[in-house]
């Protein structure tokens, strides 16, 4: 049913024959359109940060959501079956995802706050910090299994972070005062090979 609705809005806006008269930006617009990530694979994601693989310095009361896409995001998602891609894409392996919800925060906020206020409103709570004690580690398999009988696993939501191919735009570039606030380490750049495409 869920994606059926999602398709409902595609077949919309075909039908509404949607463009802004410029094909390369209207195929952007439906590329990133399609970028939505479920709380299925965020939660996923999220277990794996602070494990030897992935980011293995997290600290969900200190780390932003800016330090989660320079350590886990762009590395998790470069050289991907997908090339170097959104981490959305990588993490949806390749399928279209329309999103049900779009997610407005700022990356100076904890990451971890972020993904709390995601899986606080695929459960119709109305404050992040109820969550936000539950994903704690010991606690992920009741929190899965709530989301499971409330049939939200798989609801899709747009978050910039995950749908923006950050491969494209900033990981080669780190300014001075990125730096990780645990090991006071420089944020790494990455060395991939992807073109970089600025405003215009």
């Amino acid at each position: 049913l869920r994606r059926a609705r999602a398709r409902d809005v595609l077949d919309l806006a075909a039908s509404m024959k949607w463009t802004t008269g410029d094909r390369d930006w209207d195929t952007t617009v439906q590329d990133l359109a399609g970028r939505g990530l479920c709380v299925r694979e965020l939660l996923a994601f999220y277990r794996r940060l602070g494990t030897p693989g992935l980011m293995p310095d997290y600290d969900a009361a200190v780390h932003t959501t800016a330090d989660v896409v320079r350590q886990a995001i762009i590395p998790a998602s470069k050289d991907s079956q997908y090339a170097n891609a959104a981490l959305a894409t990588v993490l949806m392996r390749g399928r279209e995802t329309v999103p049900h919800h779009m997610v407005t925060h700022t990356w100076s906020n904890r990451f971890s706050h972020l993904v709390a206020a995601v899986v606080a409103h695929a459960l119709d709570s109305p404050t992040y910090q109820e969550v936000l004690p539950r994903l704690e580690k010991e606690d992920f398999v009741t929190l899965e299994s709530e989301l499971f009988w409330k049939d939200k696993l798989d609801d899709a939501y747009w978050i910039c972070a995950f749908a923006v191919n950050q491969h494209t735009c900033i990981c080669g570039t780190v300014f001075p005062w990125d730096v990780d606030p645990v090991t006071k380490a420089a944020h790494p750049t990455c060395p991939c090979s992807a073109p970089t495409l600025g405003s215009n």
